[in-house]
């Protein structure tokens, strides 16, 4: 049993940490392949909440976000 509350950021950090070069395959609807892992996941994911801090987004802020199941979207968890 985890000691910590099920957020998608402490999963995300929890699987980069523990599974960090484990491989994320995207395919698109043309057929075509993005791959990532878990570690590449938390880095873009840290680099977006650094953007949103720049455009002003705080704590608490709601953002909406729409976009197919796939990794960029898991990044703006």
């Amino acid at each position: 049993m985890q000691d910590w509350t099920m957020r998608l950021t402490h999963v995300i950090d929890h699987a980069a940490r523990e599974a960090g070069m484990r491989e994320i395959v995207t395919r698109w609807a043309d057929g075509s392949e993005t791959r990532t892992n878990w570690a590449g996941i938390r880095g873009d994911a840290l680099k977006m909440a650094q953007a949103l801090q720049a455009l002003g987004i705080k704590k608490g802020d709601r953002v909406a976000s729409l976009a197919m199941n796939h990794s960029r979207h898991l990044v703006s968890w």
